[in-house]
């Protein structure tokens, strides 16, 4: 898995279109960072970080925004945007998730190189592997895509910011 994920900073964009989606993604981080150093205990924060999900990613991606800096359990549709900043920790994806649930992990503060997130498996594969997965790239993000069929249980899909495209 690890060879997969460094394969990923070697890929460049197909297209214009794709550049920009990956701008908007760090649009998105930035301004995270940016609200969340406001005040992360404050439920406003929560609401304007889905605001902002919603306009960067087309009106209404359907996603909840969550930040998070120790150990969660995942639900379906979340995006996790993580702070490693205070030490690495795990995210625990959902016991018994149903074909097409979708989750997002991302490294909102680039700190993901010097702590890590687990990514713990909960009795599913991971793209048809049965290790929990470290996530170890400074602005990844992995979108994980439960298939349904147990063999290979959540898909992965990889991003990260437009440097590692280029």
């Amino acid at each position: 898995m690890a060879g997969e994920i460094e394969l990923i900073a070697k890929i460049k964009p197909k297209n214009d279109a794709f550049v920009g989606i990956v701008d908007a993604a760090q649009a998105l981080v930035d301004a995270s960072a940016f609200i969340n150093n406001l005040s992360s205990a404050d439920d406003t924060v929560q609401k304007a970080l889905s605001t902002l999900d919603a306009i960067v990613f087309g009106g209404g991606s359907g996603w909840t925004v969550l930040s998070v800096s120790a150990n969660a359990n995942a639900a379906k549709d979340c995006r996790y945007l993580c702070d490693t900043s205070a030490g690495p920790f795990t995210i625990t994806l959902p016991a018994s998730p149903t074909a097409g649930d979708t989750i997002s992990i991302l490294d909102a503060f680039a700190t993901f190189a010097t702590n890590n997130v687990t990514v713990g498996r909960n009795g599913s594969a991971i793209d048809s592997d049965l290790g929990d997965l470290d996530l170890d790239l400074d602005s990844v993000e992995v979108i994980f895509t439960y298939t349904g069929n147990p063999a290979v249980g959540w898909h992965i899909n990889i991003g990260g910011p437009r440097s590692w495209y280029v």
